[in-house]
C-alpha cells in the first residue's frame, strides 16, 4: 500500500514527463520480471530503483532555458558604410537585423566592409548584399547613391527572386530571410532614388521597385515580413502604399503613433 501511495504521488509530481516515464516503468519492470525468473528474486526485487526513477526530472535541466530577450528589427543610411564596422560594432550591436541603404560599396568594398567586420569582433555573423555598386569612377550611373544590404545576427540568405533583372542591377533592392530560433523572417530592402535632377523619372522607378518587393514579401513569402529602407518618397504618395496596406502591412510611426502616442514625423 506504501509503494502504491509513493507510486501515485510520484505520477502526479511528474505528470508532465508522464509519457516519458511510462517507458521508464515498463523497462523496469521487464528487468524484474527477467530477474525474478533467472534467481528466484521478487517482483519486485528492484521497486527502490524503480521509485528512484520517479524522483528524477527526466529531460530537464536546473536552468530550463535562457530568459526571453527583445528581438530587434532595425533600418539606417550610413551615407556609404567603407570606414564603419567599429561604429556599428560599438552603436548597433543591440539589433538582431538591420536593413543598411546607402552603402556605397562595390564588389571589392563590400570584401573589405566584411573584413573589417570580422576584424572588429561584430556579432553580425551574416552579412547580405544586394548587386554590388558600379566602381566610382563610372559617374553615369550615380555610384554615389546606390547599394543595400542586410546585417544579421542570425543565419541569413538572399531570396531567389523574379524582380527584374534591371532593378537588381540597380543596387537598390535586396531580398532576404533569416531563420530567428524556428522561424524564418522575411524582408525587402528598398534604396529609392532621391528627388533630384540627375533621377528625373524617381517617383515611377521608386514605383517599380517597391511594386515588386511588395508582391514577393507580401504574397510569396509567411510569417513575419517587413519592407524597409531609406525609400525617397513620402508615405502615401504612391499606388504601392495602397498595396501594402491592403496586406496589412503598416508604417512604423502609425504603430509608435496608435499604441505609444509618438508624433509622426517626416523623415529626412
Amino acid at each position: 500500500m506504501v509503494l502504491l501511495l509513493c507510486c501515485v504521488l510520484g505520477l502526479l509530481w511528474q505528470l508532465p514527463q508522464a509519457l516519458g516515464l511510462l517507458a521508464w516503468v515498463f523497462a523496469l519492470e521487464s528487468v524484474a520480471v527477467c530477474c525474478n525468473h533467472s534467481s528466484g528474486l521478487s517482483r519486485w526485487s528492484f521497486w527502490p530503483v524503480w521509485l528512484f526513477t520517479m524522483v528524477c526530472r527526466v529531460g530537464e535541466a536546473a536552468h530550463p532555458g535562457p530568459a526571453q530577450s527583445n528581438f530587434v528589427l532595425g533600418i539606417f543610411n550610413p551615407s556609404g558604410l567603407t570606414g564603419k564596422a567599429p561604429y556599428i560594432v560599438s552603436q548597433l550591436s543591440h539589433g538582431d537585423i538591420w536593413a543598411v541603404s546607402e552603402t556605397h560599396l562595390s564588389h571589392q568594398s563590400f570584401s573589405q566592409f566584411r573584413s573589417s567586420l570580422h576584424f572588429a569582433q561584430s556579432p553580425f555573423r551574416y552579412c547580405i548584399g544586394g548587386n554590388p555598386v558600379p566602381a566610382q569612377s563610372n559617374r553615369v550611373l550615380h555610384a554615389a547613391w546606390r547599394g543595400v544590404a542586410v546585417l544579421s545576427k542570425h543565419p541569413t540568405r538572399m531570396l531567389p527572386t523574379d524582380v527584374p533583372l534591371d532593378l537588381l542591377q540597380s543596387s537598390r533592392v535586396v531580398l532576404t530571410t533569416t531563420l530567428v530560433q524556428d522561424m524564418w523572417v522575411t524582408g525587402g530592402t528598398v534604396y529609392g532614388e532621391p528627388d533630384s535632377c540627375a533621377y528625373p523619372n524617381h517617383k515611377l522607378h521608386n514605383e517599380a521597385l517597391l511594386h515588386h518587393v511588395a508582391n514577393h514579401v507580401c504574397h510569396l513569402a509567411k510569417g513575419p515580413r517587413y519592407v524597409a529602407g531609406d525609400w525617397n518618397v513620402d508615405y502615401g504618395s504612391l499606388p504601392v502604399f495602397a498595396q501594402l496596406e491592403a496586406a496589412g502591412f503598416r508604417d512604423l510611426q502609425d504603430i509608435a503613433s496608435s499604441h505609444w502616442g509618438y508624433h509622426i514625423q517626416k523623415q529626412v
